[in-house]
């Protein structure tokens, strides 16, 4: 693959967290790249991956953005079965999206509606992607989804 091919500016690429990583993803030229702690409910085998804190994402996001990449966290379904329904959940949610805000990612991955209309309502700068946890697979789903404001 090379700097100009189709897909430039257009992929969004998984982080491991190394911070090699990002030097050898600029001659892809992805639009984004995605990650989260291990203590998020992603479709990655968390025992896989680095161990990462808060503030080793903080210091890779503000790289990406130097290098013209936005950062998609991956939120799913992080409050667990339900738990968005209640205040500390809704709560968490809240807290994990200024925390994004504030290090500069550019938007979040959801698999949860509700979620979706929590995120857009309150942080309507953060662009919000359907995970494929939602399983979007129907037109109507996707029009839903789509109504929701989510990319």
């Amino acid at each position: 693959m090379t700097t100009g091919n189709r897909l430039t500016g257009k992929m969004m690429i998984p982080t491991n967290w190394d911070p090699a990583l990002l030097p050898k993803l600029r001659k892809f030229q992805p639009k984004y790249v995605y990650g989260s702690l291990p203590s998020e409910a992603t479709l990655r085998n968390s025992a896989n991956l680095p161990s990462v804190t808060e503030e080793m994402i903080e210091d890779q996001v503000a790289l990406m953005n130097e290098m013209g990449i936005g950062f998609i966290y991956v939120m799913n379904a992080t409050t667990g079965p339900n738990s968005e329904l209640s205040e500390e959940g809704r709560f968490a949610i809240m807290q994990r999206c200024e925390w994004l805000r504030g290090i500069g990612a550019r938007g979040v991955v959801l698999a949860n509606p509700f979620v979706v209309e929590l995120v857009r309502h309150w942080y309507p700068d953060l662009e919000v992607h359907v995970s494929v946890l939602a399983e979007v697979n129907s037109v109507n789903l996707a029009v839903h989804y789509d109504r929701l404001g989510v990319r």
